[in-house]
């Protein structure tokens, strides 16, 4: 198509040149451009409004493959990536996202609240003798005591953490198979932040699990969100998640069909 060369090669050669070359009037070119960009919107709002019909219709279970498939029908095209970034802008509820990192911060909070009550200038509470004991212990570091001192840094690390769990739930389809890794960014979201108050508040970060059979550094809620995460992470994209699931995570912004 004369146009669509055009629209191609116009960085190439300069633009009033290659409408005389075609005898195209440049108004016609851009009347071309008009009309294809409310083409192209009017295409997108129907296939969003097709996302919503069959996610809503099928139980909220349904995945971005079977989508690709229903969406097909009505005669789109759209990559698995692509339908991972549609279902997510349509789908994704952002206050579920933050009431839940809220609720894990409550927690955590709570727990230490606890800890500064009952356990603070006091002897260790033991549970199993020898084995595991509540202890007080201000940590003025990392994740169990490392890093002593790095205020500064440790807020950087959280603001980082925001927004690398921003970018990944802005990057990743509703998709139920997906629900995992948004409970784990959710978790270490809040463990980042829940230690993060802590040392804003206080200078420090208040520690009281320990397990003293191994002499494990004594850790907290937070501690526990962070860990068994990553754990829970690794265990996902070796075991669980396929190379195109993760694409959606990597891939950059895709050019308009």
């Amino acid at each position: 198509m004369v146009y669509r060369f055009i629209d191609d090669n116009k960085n190439i050669f300069v633009l009033r040149w290659l409408c005389n070359k075609f005898g195209i009037s440049p108004n016609c070119y851009y009347n071309y451009k008009k009309e294809a960009k409310r083409k192209y919107h009017e295409r997108l709002a129907h296939i969003f409004e097709l996302i919503k019909y069959f996610y809503y219709n099928n139980n909220r279970v349904i995945g971005y493959r079977s989508m690709r498939i229903f969406i097909k029908r009505y005669g789109y095209e759209v990559s698995n990536t692509t339908m991972h970034k549609y279902m997510n802008k349509q789908l994704c509820r952002p206050w579920v996202i933050a009431v839940l990192t809220v609720l894990l911060v409550a927690l955590d909070q709570w727990t230490k609240y606890l800890a500064v009550l009952f356990l603070k200038d006091q002897d260790p509470f033991v549970i199993i003798d020898g084995v595991f004991e509540l202890h007080y212990l201000e940590n003025r570091g990392a994740a169990f005591g490392i890093m002593q001192g790095q205020q500064v840094f440790f807020l950087v690390i959280a603001l980082v953490v925001l927004l690398a769990v921003v970018y990944l739930f802005c990057k990743m389809s509703k998709d139920a198979k997906f629900v995992p890794l948004r409970l784990i960014a959710i978790a270490v979201l809040a463990g980042a932040w829940g230690n993060m108050i802590d040392r804003v508040r206080l200078g420090y970060v208040v520690d009281f699990f320990y397990f003293k059979l191994i002499n494990f550094p004594i850790f907290n809620v937070a501690d526990i969100y962070v860990s068994v995460g990553m754990v829970i992470l690794a265990l996902l994209i070796f075991f669980y998640y396929k190379d195109e699931d993760l694409a959606c995570l990597l891939q950059g912004k895709e050019k308009r069909s």
